[in-house]
């Protein structure tokens, strides 16, 4: 009794994480995306600064988007310039035949723009036909602050791109379950209640254990004195 107690008490330990995992994967469907190489004009913009914003770019994106590799975006740009005369290399044939090659409807652009202590940061949306764009400026920007308005940038296109609806949905599948500064209050809620059903199930077993070492040891000195099984509770 009490080793079946204890693996219900495992089972439903591990119950809210994997009903949390199986939720998250219902909740979101990511859709293949690619992106662009980095667009950075001005001075002052060092090649560790645009590694560190390309990188918290693919990383916010990746919260909603299956992004194919750099280099597969890379080498499709690469055959379309090879194999197109120079005065009909635009951009957005480029893109066209890259969203071809790949075989994926979404490809985005980040660019980053400074002059003097100004900088702007904008992402560009390129969807099937369709075109989305978000910017945001800011002044002598750290690279926390851009990368700040970066994932503030990548959630208002996400929001053009599937609406608030499903925005919402994927927020609450990709957000972590212990937010930064505290403990999510919802979260909080269903540890607690869970813990009481746990401490309610260990104090089962723990009576279960000690009636059946009572059980055993009043029948042991039932069996030579023929007396009665007692319990004690």
């Amino acid at each position: 009794m009490f080793k079946q107690i204890s693996k219900l008490m495992i089972v439903l330990l591990f119950l809210p994480q994997t009903m949390s995992a199986l939720h998250a994967q219902e909740a979101i469907k990511k859709l293949d995306a690619a992106t662009s190489p980095l667009t950075a004009l001005g001075k002052g913009i060092k090649t560790t600064e645009k590694a560190i914003i390309m990188n918290t770019f693919r990383d916010n994106l990746s919260r909603f988007y299956q992004l194919r590799s750099q280099k597969e975006f890379n080498d499709a740009a690469r055959k379309f310039f090879e194999e197109t005369e120079a005065e009909l290399c635009t951009e957005e044939r480029c893109i066209q035949s890259v969203q071809e090659a790949l075989q994926l409807d979404r490809i985005f652009n980040l660019s980053i723009i400074r002059e003097g202590d100004l900088t702007q940061i904008s992402i560009d949306l390129t969807r099937g036909e369709d075109k989305f764009l978000k910017e945001a400026s800011c002044l002598k920007c750290s690279i926390p602050q851009m990368q700040q308005r970066l994932e503030q940038l990548v959630v208002a296109v996400v929001r053009d791109d599937f609406g608030q609806q499903q925005l919402d949905k994927m927020l609450a599948a990709t957000r972590p379950v212990t937010p930064v500064g505290g403990v999510d209050k919802k979260e909080e809620g269903g540890i607690s209640i869970w813990w009481w059903i746990l401490g309610g199930l260990g104090a089962i077993a723990l009576l279960a254990g000690s009636s059946g070492d009572e059980s055993s040891s009043s029948s042991s000195s039932g069996g030579s004195s023929g007396g009665t099984v007692g319990f004690t509770w």
